[in-house]
């Protein structure tokens, strides 16, 4: 897959999406951060597809990209250290700017 350059902007803001790319999140955040110095990222990492049963099987299904289902989920120990990976990949800070539900917010600096 290639992902095309971002416009510049102040701020990029990724919103209950970066798990599609866990297989590229380093090119993904390359591309970021080329457009923009602060990254604002909210995250699922409580997921109603962790769940066993019919909830479970509904909360898959729903969430596919081009008939694929997506069965990779960040946890938030997962999400963080991906982050310090990539942290030390590109030189980055980040920090917990808080909660909201089943989400949690990243702010990610240059």
């Amino acid at each position: 897959k290639a992902m095309r350059s971002f416009a510049s902007a102040d701020v990029c803001i990724i919103s209950g999406s970066l798990y599609h790319f866990h297989d590229e999140v380093a090119v993904l955040f390359e591309k970021m951060l080329a457009a923009a110095p602060v990254i604002l990222l909210s995250e699922p990492v409580i997921n109603l597809s962790d769940r066993n049963g019919i909830i479970g099987k509904l909360a898959k299904a729903s969430a596919n990209v081009n008939g694929n289902v997506q069965h990779f989920r960040y946890t938030e120990t997962t999400l963080l250290q991906t982050l310090d990976t990539l942290s030390v990949q590109f030189n980055i800070t980040f920090s917990i700017a808080g909660r909201v539900d089943k989400d949690i917010i990243i702010l990610i600096k240059k």
